[in-house]
């Protein structure tokens, strides 16, 4: 920081970079968070796609069972192929993010316990431990209904 410019400028510099950084880590986390759940509504799709394969027992089947299968199994691999590049670009700093979090969580709650007087830096220190323990909670929540999605998709019986 240049000491020459105005203690305002300054103060407001730091104000400033500190909150575009909050503002930017959220971001990351909310597209993130996206991307999680689009893979997972695509997965409920491919699951509503295995239920044209069952036959009722009044209908004749409305399509042919042999190419709805091939064309689900590369809808599959293309959502393969996604979650593979989703987890190529997030998977160092969502890496960090959570491990520095987990740091944070425990830092914070250490405080809280020790200083947790009901001053105003107390009152911080709990909605920091708040906030941070939300996007935990997001992260395991979305990561979690991907992995249910993925385990529900169910194989279908094709009589031949």
């Amino acid at each position: 920081m240049p000491e020459f410019l105005p203690h305002i400028l300054q103060s407001l510099y730091k104000g400033l970079s500190v909150a575009l950084l909050a503002l930017e880590t959220s971001t990351i986390d909310y597209l993130n968070i996206s991307l999680m759940g689009q893979i997972c509504m695509h997965l409920k799709v491919l699951n509503l796609a295995f239920d044209e394969l069952r036959p009722s027992s009044r209908e004749q089947p409305k399509i042919d069972p042999y190419s709805w299968l091939v064309a689900i199994v590369k809808y599959h691999c293309e959502l393969i192929v996604l979650r593979q590049r989703v987890e190529r670009i997030f998977n160092l700093p969502v890496m960090l993010q959570f491990v520095s979090s987990v740091v944070i969580v425990a830092m914070t709650a250490f405080q809280v316990i020790v200083i947790g007087d009901g001053s105003k830096s107390s009152i911080i220190m709990n909605l920091l431990l708040c906030c941070v323990l939300c996007q935990l909670f997001l992260y395991c929540y979305f990561g979690n209904e991907v992995y249910e999605q993925v385990l529900y998709i169910p194989i279908p019986y094709i009589p031949v």
